[in-house]
């Protein structure tokens, strides 16, 4: 983060403001897709984990089956 915002400065200290603000945006809305990115496989994460869970409590608790009434 701190190389994103150095380069800004030698853009702005250049006189190119423009490029810099176009710079820091660029890299704003880069950071907001990772962002965005990690959120979704921390959900997909936890969709499996608790996927996973279920899985395993249902073999180790099945559920009580009643007997087939004979004729």
């Amino acid at each position: 983060m701190t190389s994103v915002i150095r380069k800004a400065e030698i853009f702005s200290e250049n006189g190119e403001h423009e490029t810099a603000d176009n710079w820091l945006d660029n890299m704003l809305t880069e950071l907001e897709l990772q962002s965005e990115r990690l959120r979704d496989a921390q959900n997909q994460i936890a969709v499996a984990a608790l996927r996973r869970k279920e899985r395993l409590s249902a073999r180790l608790n099945p559920e009580p089956r009643t007997p087939n009434p004979e004729p």
